[in-house]
């Protein structure tokens, strides 16, 4: 319910205030706090009071999508839907195993070598956010105006 409302109706919103670029940027940030907060949290209150901010950070793929499909030809729409869905595949493919290994990397309590923190997934997810954003800015500083 949450994610329907932020994403059908806040969006809009959100859009016709920032640019796209501002929007990508607040949500990328968004992301990586509700992340981290995520990996640190010790209660489950903490978990719930981040859902709320949680549902913006599905605005930096809107805004992105948006801001790719205003600078390509209509006949090109298909490449870069097809483009951005194999992307998505390919996280959705690579993210279950890495993020189970880094889990089990620090919960296993035999070995001294990391601290427990299971929240650790959630923390390199937050990172890797913020990684997202250098090829945006590299694209960027490459495209006309």
């Amino acid at each position: 319910i949450i994610i329907f409302v932020s994403e059908g109706l806040i969006l809009r919103l959100i859009l016709a205030r920032f640019t796209e670029h501002a929007v990508i940027l607040g949500s990328v940030a968004l992301a990586f706090a509700v992340s981290v907060g995520y990996g640190f949290a010790g209660e489950a209150w903490i978990v719930w009071a981040l859902l709320v901010p949680a549902a913006f950070t599905g605005f930096a793929s809107s805004a992105l999508q948006g801001l790719a499909a205003n600078r390509v030809g209509d006949d090109e729409q298909g490449e870069l839907t097809g483009a951005i869905m194999g992307g998505t595949a390919i996280v959705a493919f690579l993210s279950p195993p890495i993020m189970t290994g880094v889990f089990s990397m620090f919960t296993d309590q035999s070995s001294n070598t990391w601290p427990y923190l299971p929240g650790a997934p959630f923390i390199l997810a937050g990172f890797v956010s913020l990684l997202a954003l250098w090829p945006y800015f590299w694209a960027r500083s490459r495209s006309k105006p």
